[in-house]
């Protein structure tokens, strides 16, 4: 892999990787204005399915190398020295964000602030921890908890967008759904918030090697981004529920017209 010399060893592998996820978007974005289904569709729409294609490369990386990561490295020292897999996985995801960011999200989406919030975040606290060196395991936390939902979150999209245009989207809609809806809420009001105090208590107590104001820009970072996840689970949980009320009628409109 290509690397920058003159960056800080640290960032050296983060020109190639994003070139790499960009590369995938502009070709995922190229396939998608190709063919019979979409090529008709806004470009936003397309931009957001290019963005569902990088979004799972990142996802299925990122969720079993970092938790592979966090059991190899139980109990955790969350002010340790970055390892390389740490470094790595922080340049791969810093990669990502910084490229849906600019790409998608900014372009396609400028209104979108809760996504354009949470990027911003999420790479300035891993490229704070990739300066400093240390605090590598505290973002592989947050990584694999966000991750978790990523492909679900992909393919109900997918489907979502899709559904009115192909009977496969529109089944697969309705298989992933609700299991989409109820995994996210599990995770991340569930499981989210008492992982997130846990995480943000022992920065903030423990972490003496990471300055103190890092320390506690990482732990307002988590407690932000949890509590912006129980938005988007309202949001969802009305979506899902408004679904559910509206499909019998649905169902009946069309038994009728037949």
């Amino acid at each position: 892999m290509w690397k920058a010399k003159m960056l800080r060893p640290s960032f050296q592998e983060m020109p190639s990787l994003s070139l790499a996820f960009a590369g995938v978007f502009f070709l995922s974005y190229a396939f998608w204005s190709s063919i019979r289904i979409t090529r008709s569709k806004p470009a936003k729409l397309r931009g957001t399915f290019a963005s569902c294609i990088i979004s799972m490369i990142h996802a299925g990386t990122t969720i079993v190398l970092a938790s592979a990561e966090i059991y190899k490295q139980w109990p955790m020292q969350l002010d340790g020295v970055n390892t390389l897999r740490q470094t790595f996985l922080m340049q791969f995801s810093s990669a990502y964000m910084l490229v849906d960011l600019f790409f998608f999200l900014l372009p396609f989406t400028p209104d979108d602030w809760l996504f354009i919030g949470h990027h911003c975040m999420t790479a300035a606290y891993m490229l704070l921890s990739l300066w400093l060196g240390r605090g590598g395991l505290s973002c592989l936390v947050l990584m694999a908890l966000g991750e978790s939902t990523s492909w679900l979150q992909n393919g109900f999209y997918l489907s979502r967008d899709l559904r009115r245009d192909s009977q496969l989207a529109m089944r697969a809609f309705r298989a992933i759904s609700p299991v989409y809806t109820w995994v996210f809420v599990l995770v991340r009001s569930c499981v989210g918030p008492p992982a997130i105090a846990w995480l943000s208590r022992r920065l903030v107590s423990e972490a003496d090697q990471v300055p103190a104001g890092v320390r506690y820009f990482w732990a307002g970072c988590g407690i932000l981004g949890v509590t912006g996840s129980q938005l988007w689970t309202y949001k969802l949980v009305r979506g899902f529920m408004k679904q559910r009320r509206t499909q019998p009628a649905a169902a009946a409109v069309a038994k009728k017209a037949r």
